[in-house]
C-alpha cells in the first residue's frame, strides 16, 4: 500500500480529483504550496471491517489498522512540522461532469499528528455524508465512494478568493475573480460578500489574473480556481473544470455499444481498472491533438456493475470538429453494435445545451484536425505491422519472466509494465485502426454511390479475404492441429478430459509429437479466452478444454481446411477489386484504391492490436494471480482469484483485504440479477432494469449484414459455452457475441448469428475471413432461436429466417 504520493505525479492513479488537479498545476510550473496525497487505497484499507451503512461512523471513530495510521503520519512528516490544510479528494471529484463542490470536507490550519489524523478521518467520513451521497446518486452514475486526502502546507492568507475563466452563469468569457480578506472559507460559505477584482487595483490582482489565463491555456478549458495571497505572493490551492455551464452535462447518454461484447457481464474492480487503462491508451492518439484526455471526457462508466461508454461526451468532442456529424445513431450501431433505435431515441431526447461544450476551442479544433489528417496520410499497413512487431517483442520479453521468482515490489512493477504500452510507444497502431473505421464507412458510401450497392453486400464482399488477422489465425492453427492429429493417428475420445489425455499421449511417440505441436499452439495462442478482454477470465493456457473440443470438432471435417478456403477468398477478392476498378475513371479509381488500402490497414491494425493487447492482459493476469497467491499465504486474501475484486490502486499494502473483497463479491452478485438497458440517460435507477429479451415471435429477424453470403443450416445456440461445447460441421452458430476466445467454434460453423455486434466486431471480422455468412446485432437471436431449428442466414440483406420449429 502506498502511504503517500508526493506531487507532482501526473501518472499516478488513486489521487482523487483535487490531487490530480493539483498535480497537473505543479507539473505545469504553476505556484502551488508543497503537497502530498494520501491515496485512495489507504481509504479502502481504513474501511476494512466496516459494515454497510456504518462506514461514516467507522471512519470517524473505528479502530484503524496500524498500517493506515503509519501511512498518515508518514505523509504529515513529509511536509515537516508545518500547519497543514487537509482537503478531501474523492475519485470523480473536480471532474468534467461532476465537481462535488461543497460536498466534502476541508480542514484548515491543522497542527500535530493527532489533529492531522482527526482531519483525515473527517475527510474520509464526508464521502458518506448525505450531501455527498445525494450528489453522487444524481450526477456520478452510481460511482461508489472512494476518497484520497490532500495534505498541503497551509497558507494563512492576507486575501483569498476564487476565479472562473468563464462566467459560470452566463457562459461569457472571463475571467471572473472574487476575493475576501483573510481565509477563503468565509467566501465559499457565503458569510461574507466578496470583492470583484479588477485589473490594476493591486499588484497581486494582476498576478492572479495572469495565473488565471495561464491555467486556462495550459489545462485546455474553462477552470474554477481557488487561490490565496500571502505577503504579495499568489498560491493556487485547487483547480477544477467548470461543470455548471448552462447545465450542459447533467444528462449524459451511457451506452453499452461495443462494451456488451468486449467486456460482457458484471465486472470485477480489477477488470474495470484494466479496461480504463486500455480505453485511455486507445483514445489517447485521437484526443491528444485536441489537448483532451479520456479522464476529462469521463468516457468510461460502470452501470449496474457493467461497463458503459459516455456517448454524449464522445459526441460532444466529435461535434466540435470541423465538418463532423456525431449524432448519426445508425452509423454508431452499424460499426460498433447496439440498438440503433435506442441510440436514436436517446440522442433525439438530448437538448442541444445538454452536450458538453467548450471542450475544444476553434483554434485547437483546427489544429487537431490538421494533426489528425496528417495521421491519415502518413500511417499505412506496413507502419502498423512494424509497430505491432515491436509490441510483440516486448511482450515476448515480459512473458519470459518467471513471476514466481520476483519479489513483491518487482512483481508489481512487472504488472504495471504489462499494462502500459500495449499499443506501442507511439500512435501508429491506434491511428491506423481509427483511420480504418472512417475508411470502412467511406467504402460503404462509395459502393452505394458508384456501384448501386444499396444494401452493402458488395462492400461486405470487399471486406472478406483481407488476410493477416491474428484472431483468424488462431482458428487456422487449431485446424492445423487437427490435421497433425489425423496424420499421426492420434485418438482424442470425447469423454476424456485434457489431463488424462495428456498423460496418455506422453506414453507413445505419436502422442509426444502431437503434444509438441499442442504446446507450440498454446505458446502462440494460449492468451486467448472467452471474454478475453476481461483480466479475470481464465486463459486457454490455464484451461485448454475449449481448444481440445475444437480439435475434436475439426477432426470431423471432410472438406478443405480453413487455410485453403482463405486462399480462395483472397483470390476472389482480388478479382472483384480488379473488376470494379475497370468500371471507374482514373480519379475514382485512385480514390477507391486509397480507401481500400486504409480499410485493409485499419482492420488489420485493429484486430492484431487487440490480440497483442489481450496478450498483455494475460501477462497481467499471471502476475495478479501470483500476487494473489502471496496474499493468501500471508492471510490477506482467502483465495488467489479474490485479487480481481481489488483495483490496481489497492494492491500495495499489508492489510487484511478479505472483508473488502467479501463486500464487493456480494455487491456484484446483486448486480447479476439486474439487467440494465443498452442505453441509459443520466443516472441508472435499478427500478429501470429491463426484463431479459423475449422471443421476437416473428419468422424473420433483422440485424447488420456483417459477412456476405446466404446459407441454411441447423442452429446451435450457445449462450454461456463451456469447454466441452462444439459445433458440428454445417451448423449455424447462434451466440450473444463472439470474441477471439470463441474462434474454435467457427471452424465447423456454416454461418453466424449474434445478439450484439457491428461491422468491426470480432465475429464479423473472422466470419468474413472464414467465408461464413453472418448477421449480427439481432438483439434477441439467442432467445428467439432454439438449437435444432433450421434457419437461413442472409449476410447480404442482414436477415435471419426461421424455417421450422426446433427439431422439426
Amino acid at each position: 500500500m502506498r502511504g503517500h504520493v508526493e506531487l507532482p505525479a501526473p501518472a499516478e492513479p488513486g489521487l482523487g480529483g483535487k490531487g490530480e488537479g493539483l498535480s497537473r498545476l505543479l507539473a505545469l510550473g504553476l505556484p502551488v504550496p508543497p503537497t502530498v496525497v494520501i491515496p485512495v487505497e489507504v481509504f479502502h484499507a481504513a474501511l476494512a471491517g466496516a459494515t454497510k451503512d456504518d462506514e461514516a461512523r467507522w471512519l470517524l471513530e473505528g479502530p484503524l489498522p496500524e498500517g493506515v495510521t503509519t501511512a498518515i503520519d508518514a505523509a504529515r512528516r513529509r511536509l515537516g512540522e508545518l500547519p497543514l490544510a487537509v482537503r478531501s479528494s474523492a475519485l470523480g471529484e473536480d471532474g468534467g461532469d461532476s465537481s462535488f463542490a461543497g460536498a466534502h470536507e476541508t480542514v484548515l490550519d491543522v497542527r500535530g499528528a493527532e489533529a492531522v489524523l482527526a482531519a483525515v478521518r473527517t475527510c474520509w467520513a464526508s464521502a458518506f455524508s448525505e450531501r455527498a451521497l445525494s450528489y453522487r446518486r444524481e450526477r456520478a452514475a452510481g460511482q461508489a465512494p472512494a476518497m484520497a486526502v490532500v495534505l498541503q502546507r497551509f497558507v494563512e492568507p492576507d486575501f483569498a478568493g476564487v476565479a472562473f475563466t468563464v462566467d459560470p452563469v452566463s457562459g461569457e468569457a472571463g475571467p471572473v475573480v472574487e476575493y475576501v480578506a483573510g481565509r477563503g472559507d468565509a467566501l465559499v460559505s457565503g458569510r461574507v460578500a466578496p470583492v470583484r477584482a479588477k485589473a490594476g487595483s493591486a499588484p497581486w490582482v494582476a498576478r492572479v489574473l495572469q495565473l488565471v489565463g495561464e491555467a486556462e491555456a495550459k489545462l485546455g478549458g474553462p477552470q474554477d480556481l481557488e487561490w490565496a495571497v500571502r505577503d504579495g505572493d499568489v498560491f493556487l490551492l485547487q483547480a477544477r473544470p467548470i461543470t455548471t455551464l448552462a447545465k450542459k452535462r447533467r444528462t449524459p447518454i451511457w451506452a453499452n455499444t461495443n462494451a456488451a461484447e468486449v467486456m460482457p457481464g458484471v465486472l470485477t474492480p480489477m477488470s474495470v481498472s484494466v479496461a480504463k487503462l486500455y480505453v485511455k491508451a486507445l483514445l489517447g492518439p485521437m484526443l491528444s491533438p485536441f489537448q483532451l484526455d479520456s479522464e476529462r471526457l469521463d468516457v468510461v462508466g460502470v452501470i449496474a456493475g457493467r461497463m458503459y461508454f459516455n456517448l454524449s461526451a464522445i459526441m460532444a468532442w466529435m461535434s466540435s470538429l470541423p465538418g463532423v456529424r456525431a449524432d448519426d445513431a445508425t452509423v454508431w450501431a452499424r460499426l460498433l453494435g447496439g440498438s440503433g433505435a435506442e441510440l436514436a431515441g436517446a440522442i433525439a431526447r438530448l437538448e442541444p445545451n445538454e452536450l458538453p461544450t467548450a471542450l475544444v476551442s476553434p483554434w485547437r479544433a483546427l489544429r487537431g484536425a490538421l494533426v489528425s489528417i496528417s495521421m491519415v496520410l502518413r500511417h499505412h499497413r506496413a507502419d502498423a505491422s512494424r509497430a505491432l512487431a515491436a509490441v510483440a517483442r516486448e511482450a515476448d520479453t515480459l512473458e519470459a519472466v518467471d513471476v514466481t521468482a520476483l519479489g513483491e515490489a518487482a512483481l508489481v512493477l512487472h504488472l504495471k509494465a504489462a499494462l502500459h504500452g500495449a499499443f506501442g510507444p507511439d500512435d501508429t497502431v491506434v491511428a491506423c485502426a481509427g483511420v480504418g473505421m472512417g475508411a470502412l464507412e467511406a467504402l460503404r458510401k462509395l459502393c452505394a454511390r458508384w456501384f448501386d450497392d444499396r444494401q452493402g453486400a458488395l462492400a461486405g464482399r470487399l471486406m472478406t479475404g483481407i488476410g493477416g488477422f491474428a484472431s483468424a489465425d488462431a482458428g487456422m492453427a487449431i485446424d492445423r492441429l487437427a490435421m497433425h492429429a489425423r496424420a499421426l493417428g492420434v485418438f482424442l475420445p470425447e469423454e476424456e478430459e485434457w489431463p488424462a489425455a495428456q498423460a496418455r499421449l506422453e506414453r507413445d511417440e505419436a502422442g509426444r509429437a502431437f503434444l509438441a505441436e499442442w504446446r507450440a499452439f498454446l505458446v502462440k495462442h494460449g492468451h486467448h479466452a472467452r471474454g478475453e478482454s476481461d483480466v479475470a477470465a481464465p486463459r486457454w493456457r490455464e484451461d485448454p478444454g475449449p481448444v481440445l473440443s475444437a480439435v475434436r470438432a475439426a477432426l470431423a471435417q471432410t472438406g478443405p481446411g480453413l487455410a485453403a478456403r482463405e486462399q480462395l477468398r483472397q483470390q476472389e477478392r482480388a478479382a472483384l477489386i480488379e473488376e470494379l476498378r475497370s468500371r471507374l475513371g482514373p480519379l475514382r479509381r485512385a480514390i477507391f484504391r486509397a480507401v481500400l488500402r486504409r480499410v485493409d490497414a485499419g482492420l488489420t491494425a485493429r484486430e492484431n492490436g487487440r490480440s497483442e493487447a489481450v496478450r498483455r492482459v494475460a501477462i497481467a493476469r499471471a502476475s495478479l494471480l501470483e500476487l494473489g497467491r502471496r496474499f493468501v499465504s500471508c492471510g490477506r486474501l482467502g483465495s488467489a482469484s479474490d485479487i480481481f475484486f481489488l483495483s490496481l490502486d489497492e494492491l500495495e499494502g499489508t492489510l487484511d483485504l478479505a472483508p473488502l473483497v467479501a463486500r464487493r463479491q456480494a455487491e456484484l452478485a446483486r448486480w447479476k440479477a439486474v439487467t440494465p438497458p443498452g442505453v441509459v440517460m443520466g443516472e441508472f435507477d435499478p427500478r429501470d432494469a429491463i426484463a431479459p429479451p423475449k422471443p421476437t415471435g416473428s419468422a424473420t429477424m433483422t440485424g447488420i449484414a456483417a459477412s456476405p453470403g446466404v446459407v441454411e443450416g441447423i442452429a446451435r445456440v450457445l449462450v454461456e459455452p463451456s469447454g466441452g461445447d462444439a459445433i458440428l460441421p454445417g451448423e449455424i452458430l447462434v451466440a450473444p457475441f463472439t470474441d477471439p476466445g470463441w474462434t474454435p467454434l467457427f471452424i465447423n460453423a456454416a454461418g453466424l448469428i449474434t445478439d450484439y455486434g457491428g461491422l468491426l466486431s470480432h465475429g464479423s471480422v473472422v466470419a468474413r475471413e472464414y467465408g461464413l455468412p453472418a448477421v449480427v446485432n439481432t438483439q434477441a437471436a439467442t432467445v428467439s432461436i432454439r438449437t435444432g431449428q433450421r434457419v437461413r442466414v442472409d449476410g447480404n440483406r442482414g436477415e435471419v429466417v426461421l424455417l421450422d420449429s426446433p427439431g422439426a
